[in-house]
């Protein structure tokens, strides 16, 4: 004999008349509707849904806290039973009629004040790692289904047979739309191939009439977010069911963009072997030329975010390594950037263009010591990089590495042979970056070299010296350095002003205390040091 049903269903579910109904009872009653769909407890539904009476369709349709009804509950766990005996008992799969009845119910109850704010719907985050992704009141039920992760295997497209147990086949047949998008335009076929959801997106593709190539509001097919998301065995599935490889979204990436970005080696191996199978080399070319709304290749956005086997694979399939995106940057110029020498040295070996200038004038030496990667300043130098090579502001990379202070950049470079004489476009030296960004050990490391002493002296177009620029900005450790190694305290600029004339104009206090003292003591360079070290 069966167990009797548990007492404390029966007594929520025993509620007085809807005119005495308590609130908090209904809650309970409520709450314990979604726990039952959610857990896939026949039993006690069946029970909860006899003792409603007259008051199921208004039960059976209503929101729990996270906008989200028994049915919701019942398709995103698969549980086929709860989701036929909740549409029989008038359960709707319509996420707008929904929407309508508990708006109406809450305005009837004196809940829906015109003052209270809207219903908010969790944007969908196509780049979440959360396990659950959020829904709203106007997500399809079918997306809670494909939202599921799938541990069933996956037999081939043309042999799958929906099992009569389907909870997408059921509430495809009991008016389901199969094309039905949330508030961000996306079906349950962007859902499942999001979340790798194999069965769900089987049984959607089995559907008559299923749009493949359904777009969201971002423009991307399912393709796209299954390519994004490394699910090889969606991309696949999609692919056979007759999906564009070259779809793009509205910034104009193909699903080969997204996989290349992310670095999913077996997405792009498989979107490339297919264009060459379904359209020959041609097909295979189209597709690795590609560009985004950037100009971004797949070459290039594989090399930006270091995936090395990507890169590979691109220039296998005869990729154009000196193809510029916007502003002129070619893989090599981020390549540089990042600072990742496999990459670099793959792409040299491959014929890139050493010295190709961005819209800047900038090469690849310039990017890579802008980001104080020394391997990569060696190895290019050593492919005949151009040293002394200026970019729009007459910068070259020695400049850089001083104004940055990358001091390992700036021994490399001068080890390399750099000029360290060089000036901007307004006559600055190294040294003088390098006193006006507050880099002592630039200074030091400047002035140690052969021929650094005779920068301590040098003006730029208004006549200020190092000295002048340390003084003016209040950089007592580089104002220290300088006078360490004999700058000039009383040098004049164009306008006739000392560096003790900058600083007290700059309100640099400390400063002018510094340098009265060592004009007083200029004569002695025993005290004058001893002074410096006292500061």
């Amino acid at each position: 004999m069966a167990d009797p049903p548990e007492p404390n269903l029966i007594a929520m579910s025993d509620l007085p008349p809807r005119q005495d109904e308590r609130p908090e009872q209904s809650d309970a009653l409520t709450s314990t509707l979604h726990q039952c769909a959610r857990d896939g407890d026949e039993e006690s539904l069946l029970i909860l849904l006899t003792h409603l009476g007259d008051r199921v369709k208004r039960m059976i349709n209503k929101w729990d806290d996270n906008k989200m009804t028994p049915l919701h509950y019942a398709a995103r766990y698969n549980h086929f039973k709860i989701a036929e005996i909740l549409v029989k008992n008038g359960a709707s799969e319509d996420a707008q009629a929904i929407k309508k009845s508990n708006t109406t119910e809450s305005q009837i109850g004196g809940e829906g004040d015109s003052d209270q704010p809207p219903v908010q719907t969790a944007k969908l985050d196509l780049h979440s790692d959360s396990e659950v992704i959020e829904v709203g009141p106007d997500t399809p039920i079918l997306a809670d289904v494909a939202e599921v992760e799938s541990t069933a295997e996956v037999v081939d497209l043309s042999a799958h047979q929906v099992k009569a147990d389907s909870v997408i086949a059921f509430l495809v047949e009991n008016g389901a739309d199969p094309d039905a998008r949330d508030n961000y335009g996306s079906t349950a076929l962007h859902f499942a191939a999001m979340r790798g959801n194999e069965t769900a997106l089987l049984d959607l593709l089995c559907m008559k009439g299923v749009n493949i190539m359904a777009i969201d509001k971002q423009q991307m097919c399912p393709l796209h977010l299954a390519a994004t998301h490394d699910n090889k065995e969606c991309c696949r599935l999609l692919i056979l069911k007759g999906a564009e490889l070259r779809c793009i979204d509205d910034e104009s990436s193909t699903p080969l963009h997204m996989a290349a970005t992310e670095g999913n080696t077996d997405v792009v191996r498989m979107l490339l072997d297919t264009a060459e199978e379904q359209g020959s080399w041609v097909a295979t070319q189209s597709m690795i030329t590609d560009q985004d709304s950037e100009g971004n290749t797949a070459l290039h956005l594989a090399v930006e975010n270091g995936h090395y086997d990507v890169v590979n694979l691109c220039l296998e399939k005869n990729a154009n390594v000196n193809t510029p995106r916007q502003n002129y940057v070619t893989p090599l110029h981020l390549a540089a950037t990042s600072g990742d020498i496999r990459i670099v040295k793959k792409l040299v070996e491959n014929n890139a263009r050493i010295n190709a200038l961005d819209a800047d004038q900038a090469t690849a030496l310039h990017r890579a010591t802008a980001y104080d990667n020394k391997e990569v300043i060696e190895y290019l130098v050593k492919r005949r990089a151009k040293l002394e090579r200026a970019d729009k502001d007459n910068f070259t990379p020695l400049l850089i590495a001083a104004s940055n202070g990358h001091v390992a950049s700036l021994k490399m470079l001068i080890h390399l042979g750099a000029n360290i004489s060089v000036t901007d476009k307004n006559e600055r030296t190294a040294l003088h970056w390098a006193a006006e960004e507050n880099n002592p050990d630039i200074i030091t490391a400047l002035l140690k070299t052969p021929g650094g002493s005779d920068l301590l002296d040098a003006n730029d177009m208004y006549g200020k010296a190092p000295l002048h620029v340390a003084a003016q900005k209040g950089y007592i450790e580089c104002v220290k350095v300088l006078l360490e190694f004999e700058a000039d305290i009383s040098d004049k600029t164009d306008e006739e002003q000392t560096p003790l004339h900058l600083a007290a104009q700059s309100g640099m206090t400390h400063i002018v205390q510094l340098l009265t003292k060592c004009c007083m003591l200029r004569s002695s360079t025993h005290d004058r040091v001893a002074l410096l070290n006292n500061q």
